[in-house]
């Protein structure tokens, strides 16, 4: 709960005890924090403008003034503050979206979604993530307007992203235009905002540069150079990861065992100890395609003792 003291005594932020021994003085600085505010549950999840709903959660405080809510980039009206219950309205132009909360400057951000119906609204992107000329799927309801009323940007692009078809009730999808940025995406229909509720990742094609050394035994470590290899930025995902494949002519392909955790530029793997000597080309996968380019790797036969000489 927010205390009383926040509004009346914020001089208790420069308050100081001080102690003497001797000569010496020791000081003790008393910081003041805010409660963590938390959002837990909304209720209803769906409703029509004009009409109210209740965010429950805690440490919202009771002064009216210092709380914020938003749906998607819309701003709704506070209509009662209470310290563990909001209640909010849905103000006209407003459309389905997350639902955030500012109390005192704190902001929560929550994948909480509030459904506005009977106007345009999307509940969900996928996939969240691709390349330039994927196509990416658009779902919600009152979609099925003519796709001229239509306008998809995204980060970094100024001019509208090309519908594959004409929308459905239900949604449409659009292809990532090229010189897209990772971020969020704009949506107006009939030059109405519309909320996107997930961001979107663009991602780069990935590349094969070198290798550490390009022969040693079955069993030895090597380390392939490149970049885009294992997106930082998609680290929490779950996702199919990085895989090595050492391939020779029509033999089966073998797979590496992968050393450490491989980042973007980097990957260290053990060559397999079952391979045999000769020359195998390197193919590496990550978790969204495989690369065309391949490096070539030598096995090395292994030394053998044919004589040995006693003195």
């Amino acid at each position: 709960m927010k205390k009383i003291y926040n509004y009346l005594l914020p001089v208790l932020l420069s308050l100081c005890v001080v102690s003497c021994d001797n000569d010496d003085e020791e000081v003790v600085r008393m910081n003041q924090q805010d409660p963590v505010v938390t959002v837990t549950e909304i209720s209803p999840v769906n409703g029509y403008v004009d009409t109210n709903f209740t965010i429950m959660g805690t440490n919202f405080g009771v002064v009216a003034d210092d709380v914020e809510v938003y749906l998607g980039s819309t701003k709704l009206e506070l209509i009662a503050c209470e310290d563990q219950q909001l209640t909010v309205r849905v103000p006209d132009g407003a459309s389905a979206g997350n639902i955030s909360v500012v109390v005192y400057g704190q902001r929560v951000d929550t994948q909480l979604q509030y459904d506005v119906l009977g106007v345009p609204g999307v509940t969900a992107i996928s996939p969240v993530y691709g390349f330039a000329g994927d196509v990416i799927a658009f779902a919600g309801h009152d979609l099925g307007v003519s796709s001229a009323y239509y306008k998809v940007l995204f980060a970094g692009k100024t001019e509208t992203a090309l519908l594959t078809d004409e929308p459905t009730n239900e949604g449409f999808s659009v292809k990532v235009p090229d010189g897209a940025q990772s971020g969020a995406i704009t949506l107006t229909i009939m030059e109405k905002p519309v909320n996107v509720p997930t961001q979107f990742t663009v991602l780069q094609h990935a590349t094969l540069d070198k290798l550490s050394a390009t022969q040693g035994f079955a069993g030895s470590e090597v380390t392939i150079g490149g970049a885009h290899l294992n997106p930082e930025l998609l680290a929490d995902a779950e996702l199919s990861g990085v895989k090595v494949l050492f391939k020779q002519g029509k033999n089966e392909p073998v797979e590496a065992e992968l050393v450490g955790e491989p980042t973007n530029e980097a990957v260290t793997i053990k060559v397999p100890a079952t391979l045999v000597a000769g020359t195998y080309q390197i193919a590496v996968s990550t978790s969204f395609e495989t690369i065309e380019k391949t490096l070539d790797y030598t096995v090395l036969p292994m030394p053998e003792v044919t004589v040995m000489l006693v003195q």
